[in-house]
């Protein structure tokens, strides 16, 4: 158990990230700063990694959660980055 504290620990950690990192940020901002373009497109990563690892008992215990679409587009960023 405390491991999937841990991971879905990881998840909201990730999802303050991005929300932070793009604050009051202007989209053209945004796509001018290369930094903060690979800080918010890493999170998407790592928030996918650990929803993967999160148990099929506490996913079906939290449908209203996409976990498969949160973890398809870690696979789509990592896989298919180009």
């Amino acid at each position: 158990m405390q491991r999937e504290a841990a991971w879905l620990t990881d998840i909201a950690t990730g999802a303050d990230r991005i929300a932070r990192y793009v604050d009051g940020l202007e989209r053209e901002v945004f796509l001018s700063n290369d930094e903060k373009q690979s800080a918010v497109f890493g999170q998407p990563v790592i928030i996918g990694e650990a929803a993967n690892r999160v148990s099929r008992e506490y996913q079906d215990a939290h449908p209203n959660i996409p976990w498969g679409q949160i973890v398809g587009l870690r696979n789509r960023i990592v896989h298919g980055y180009d």
